[in-house]
């Protein structure tokens, strides 16, 4: 998937022993837009594969109307919650929760948004990773839902080099201080493979260090 200048990819594995991938992602050159979306459905939750399936899709037709470079971000949340309830009926919105991880590139700015955990790792003038902070004793994370906001990230795109998003299932075998090394090795590592599906690979080699599903979108700079 190429646009601006950008190369994406996504991969995904099921967790050992467990009986669906609750794990969903997309990719999709969209109305002049680059856009990868990673939801991690929780476990916890009856029809969390569907529910995390239906808000990547619900995503997409949020910006069928939505225009980030013209909207205010802060109404994206209330439509987006909305359009995922209406695909979801008549399932409640309780029993299919995900987390939510947006990346939508435009010819000249990149919006980020996030809830709940798993991290987003920015590679290029600015290095950053977008993570969750959980509070209270159980540190539990939270889902999207209904009067849930996104917290959103923008940055220009033309400073971005690369942007890796990965759900808590990769982000749990690597140590915190690794992070950003480990994003900006496989970003490059991607950059020059013909076929970055080899790159991902890893994601088989590492399954049996945790029992959660792994799911990660590389978006990289050519």
């Amino acid at each position: 998937m190429r646009k601006w200048g950008f190369r994406a990819f996504g991969a995904s594995i099921k967790g050992p022993r467990k009986a669906h991938n609750q794990d969903a992602y997309i990719i999709k050159r969209y109305k002049r837009q680059l856009v990868a979306v990673v939801c991690d459905g929780l476990g916890s939750r009856v029809h969390s594969k569907r529910g995390s399936s239906a808000l990547c899709e619900s995503v997409l037709e949020a910006l069928k109307v939505f225009d980030c470079e013209r909207h205010d971000l802060k109404f994206f949340a209330p439509l987006l919650v909305t359009l995922w309830a209406c695909r979801l009926h008549p399932l409640k919105l309780e029993d299919c929760l995900s987390t939510l991880q947006i990346a939508i590139f435009t010819e000249s700015k990149v919006y980020l948004g996030k809830v709940g955990d798993g991290e987003i790792v920015i590679c290029g003038a600015r290095e950053e990773i977008l993570r969750e902070v959980k509070e209270g004793p159980t540190h539990k994370t939270v889902p999207f839902d209904q009067g849930i906001s996104i917290s959103w990230h923008i940055y220009n795109t033309k400073d971005i080099q690369g942007i890796l998003i990965y759900t808590d299932g990769v982000g749990e075998i690597l140590q915190e201080s690794k992070e950003l090394d480990f994003a900006k090795s496989f970003l490059k590592a991607c950059k020059h493979d013909k076929d970055p599906l080899e790159t991902s690979k890893f994601l088989k080699n590492v399954n049996l260090k945790s029992s959660d599903d792994k799911t990660l979108i590389a978006l990289f700079k050519e």
